[in-house]
């Protein structure tokens, strides 16, 4: 059992606002049918002010069909905590005393190595850009796919993401849901 905590702002060189993570992942949990029961999130959700834009003219179950799904995190893991079958509790504010579990209980399905490689390439105007590669599994991932991953890993998109991961970076993809690339 482990906690797993998600951030509500994003950091100001990446334009600030709101993550919208929380919504993210309810829309992916009732979209895999890992949660249901929209009586519980009603109530979890009025309990806490968060970013979802959920009313009583708006409930929960229509609220969330406005966000992408936020299927699974990236994070780094040197200790090799995250593993198939492990217990995840995801919370916001963690480590403040408004720590606070916005879903229930889930379970790590898989996790996968990935890498994400900076690099520069010489562009067409004899220029040098900075790009980012992606690997999972070992696998180089071919650019088309990187939008996807971005989006389901909670990203407006790939400058989004590559805004984040904007050095070298070696973690896991942690699953909730059984998707894999």
């Amino acid at each position: 059992m482990a906690t797993l905590g998600f951030r509500t702002e994003w950091p100001e060189h990446m334009g600030g606002g709101y993550t919208d993570f929380v919504s993210k992942i309810w829309k992916g949990l009732f979209d895999n049918d890992i949660a249901t029961g929209f009586d519980l999130a009603d109530r979890m959700f009025k309990s806490f002010e968060f970013d979802i834009k959920c009313t009583e003219a708006m409930p929960l179950a229509s609220a969330v069909d406005l966000y992408s799904p936020k299927l699974h995190t990236i994070r780094h893991d040197p200790k090799g905590l995250w593993k198939p079958g492990r217990k995840i509790h995801p919370v916001v504010f963690n480590r403040t005393k408004n720590r606070f579990q916005f879903a229930p209980v889930l379970e790590c399905k898989s996790v996968q190595k990935i890498q994400i490689i900076q690099c520069e390439v010489l562009t067409e105007n004899k220029t040098y850009k900075r790009v980012g590669e992606i690997f999972i599994d070992n696998q180089i991932i071919e650019p088309c796919m990187y939008k996807t991953i971005a989006i389901n890993d909670g990203f407006d998109g790939t400058k989004h993401f590559f805004q984040w991961f904007n050095e070298d970076f070696e973690g896991k993809i942690i699953h909730w849901t059984t998707l894999k690339y």
